[in-house]
């Protein structure tokens, strides 16, 4: 049965095409449906880049401010996840 889902063209890089093309050689899974995993992994991380951009839009005086507090936000997030990845890493 046909999908009801969007579609959307997509252009990439040579380089970018290779590495999807390696990494689905490798695991036996389509290239469309890694970049679909991808970017369902970082649909959180676009939702609070498009509240921050919102919050920015409507509140230009404390642009900056917003922004330092997202990028924070960020850094703290990736330092939070670094730190799963190293304990699964060790417990390896």
């Amino acid at each position: 049965m046909p999908t009801q889902k969007p579609r959307i063209m997509l252009t990439v890089p040579n380089e970018i095409n290779d590495l999807l093309e390696r990494l689905s050689d490798l695991s036996g899974t389509p290239k469309t449906k890694l970049i679909i995993e991808m970017l369902e992994q970082y649909a959180p991380v676009l939702e609070q880049v498009v509240t921050t951009m919102q919050k920015i839009q409507d509140d230009k005086d404390n642009g900056k401010e917003i922004a330092k507090k997202f990028a924070q936000d960020m850094l703290f997030q990736a330092h939070e996840f670094m730190g799963l990845v190293a304990k699964e890493a060790k417990e390896l």
